[in-house]
């Protein structure tokens, strides 16, 4: 009877075999592919708002949200990414930018997204109670940063005379 290659009969009465070549050749590893993420593959296809829900499940960092929104700038497909959304597909969109507009590493792309959301949104800003909240909280959240701001600029200002005052009155 013949037994077909990759049974575990043939398997077991084939003979050993010794690896070919010099044993001490140096042998290449093979390069294994990183499988591509679920984003990475709607990228590829041009989905882009597919690709921008598919980085808004939980458990997704700031740093793959944000490289999600500067490579949709780049491929100029931040507007279409973010076009035609209801308010329940907006909602984590604009949680992430306010919890993130004021981090100094993700600011100013926060900035232009949220920018680009209002121009698209702007005539239907009143009829979903929800976004109303989320614009509201994104609101408070740059008042408050520019608070600071306007404070660090004072504090700054006062430092700088007190600086050239100690400089004169020691010379």
């Amino acid at each position: 009877m013949l037994e077909k290659i990759g049974e575990p009969e043939y398997l077991s009465q084939r003979p050993a075999t010794k690896p070919k070549g010099d044993p001490d050749e140096a042998k290449l590893a093979k390069e294994h592919r990183q499988k591509l993420t679920e984003y990475d593959k709607l990228l590829k296809q041009f989905k882009y708002g597919e690709a921008l829900d598919a980085v808004l499940v939980p458990g997704t960092s700031a740093v793959t949200f944000f490289s999600l929104l500067q490579e949709l700038v780049y491929r100029e497909g931040l507007r279409a990414a973010l076009s035609g959304r209801d308010d329940v597909l907006l909602e984590p969109v604009l949680q992430m930018l306010t919890k993130y507009i004021a981090d100094t590493r993700w600011g100013p792309l926060a900035c232009e997204v949220a920018g680009v959301l209002l121009d698209i949104y702007s005539s239907v800003v009143g009829l979903s109670t929800v976004i109303d909240h989320e614009l509201a909280q994104l609101r408070g959240k740059v008042q408050a940063e520019l608070r600071l701001q306007k404070d660090v600029s004072q504090l700054r200002g006062a430092l700088d005379m007190l600086m050239c005052s100690a400089v004169l009155s020691a010379a």
